[in-house]
């Protein structure tokens, strides 16, 4: 799930809902545990026909078969509490308790200049999430949606921040931070595994070198972790006028050298905020 062509083939499936495949094989009858959050979409398979499904609380968790692929069965978190779904298949009968926990981001928009926002997002939750969908209203200062999409950010660690830089016209429009808005309508993660916060292992080094910023990530965890590096460059104001980003993906103890190129048009100073994240199944 984290190898990085996945990644590249799921960039452009930003949507309200983000669904992710949820696979326990089993033939037992036991009821088993599962939390997701509200709007969240998964599907379960063990890999044979499904032959019934059903859910004991409807208006909070629904649940169906996949009209395509007759191995599935589609479970959608619709609103906060407890329902108990049953999936019968050709290979055995499950029962989950689905406890569904609402989301909570704090979501900010910055206007960057030069035709550049900056959307920042932090998880409140308890939950890192692998993948999270957000819609963002770019308006002007009259308050008329100029820019409207939903864009994709893949790991959103547990109470950190994420960056999303999204480009609009300057020429044809002047944008109002104050009057846009964003907010997340999707999440994506596996029930079925734990991840952890693992951004305190992570020893961040860096300096200038000519016209790069060259930045050192070493991982003192004792697991394989995912994330980023999301560096911010400042004006003289405090304002942030650019946004980039460096991908984690280090083995336990290793370490690792990238560069990035500082900004065309010169900077005051820059920090770097880091999120990462282990992976247990």
């Amino acid at each position: 799930m984290k190898k990085w062509i996945q990644k590249m083939l799921t960039l452009c499936l930003a949507a309200a809902m983000i669904v992710t495949a949820f696979a326990p094989v089993t033939t037992e009858a036991k009821t088993k545990s599962m939390t997701l959050y509200k709007g969240e979409k998964i599907y379960y398979t063990n890999f044979s026909k499904v032959t019934g499904v059903s859910s004991s609380k409807k208006s909070v968790v629904a649940i169906a078969k996949d009209k395509k692929q007759d191995s599935h069965a589609n479970i959608t978190a619709k609103k906060t509490g407890k329902s108990t779904v049953t999936i019968k298949t050709k290979g055995g009968t499950v029962k989950y308790v689905v406890t569904v926990k609402p989301l909570s981001f704090t979501v900010k928009v910055k206007d960057m200049g030069n035709g550049n926002a900056l959307l920042c997002i932090k998880n409140n939750t308890k939950q890192t999430f692998e993948q999270i969908a957000i819609t963002y209203y770019l308006r002007d200062a009259a308050g008329n949606v100029f820019d409207k999409d939903t864009v994709t950010l893949y790991d959103s660690v547990a109470g950190k921040w994420c960056y999303r830089t999204v480009y609009y016209s300057s020429y044809t429009y002047s944008m109002d931070a104050a009057q846009s808005s964003a907010k997340v309508v999707g999440v994506s993660h596996d029930p079925g595994h734990k991840y952890t916060n693992q951004t305190s292992k992570i020893a961040v080094s860096s300096k200038v070198s000519g016209d790069k910023l060259v930045i050192k990530t070493k991982n003192k965890s004792k697991s394989y972790v995912n994330g980023y590096n999301y560096i911010l460059f400042y004006d003289a104001a405090g304002q942030i006028i650019e946004m980039r980003t460096d991908s984690i993906y280090l083995k336990a103890g290793a370490l690792n050298s990238s560069s990035i190129s500082l900004p065309y048009n010169g900077y005051d100073h820059y920090e770097i905020k880091t999120a990462a994240y282990s992976e247990s199944y």
